[in-house]
């Protein structure tokens, strides 16, 4: 029987929304500021596309793998549960729904 907490998966993709929301934020506003003269990031709504994309791409990688995404592996060997095959597919497709934002916002950039 899998005794893994849904809510520890929400923590941890709470947790890597709002890291990969800061990575891709910061990628997004450097962008801007460097291509400002290009007419590049003049649309607030691909960058704000970007920004979540990453987070929810981020968000659903620690979703998958909790602790093992930012601890080395010998410390929680014996304590983890095992997760539900529900909260592995949900996390990657959040993933995949992030990754596909994100290409989507720079395609609308580059056109």
């Amino acid at each position: 029987m899998y005794k893994y907490s849904w809510f520890s998966w929400f923590l941890q993709f709470c947790f890597g929304a709002f890291l990969g929301g800061l990575a891709f934020g910061s990628i997004s506003l450097r962008a801007t500021r460097y291509s400002a003269g290009n007419g590049m990031w003049e649309c607030f709504y691909c960058g704000l596309a970007f920004t979540v994309g990453g987070g929810l791409f981020l968000g659903g990688l620690s979703a998958y793998y909790g602790d093992r995404m930012w601890m080395p592996r010998g410390l929680f060997d014996s304590a983890v549960p095992e997760k539900s095959k529900a909260a592995n597919i949900s996390a990657l497709a959040i993933s995949v729904i992030g990754v596909l934002s994100s290409i989507i916002a720079l395609i609308a950039i580059w056109i």
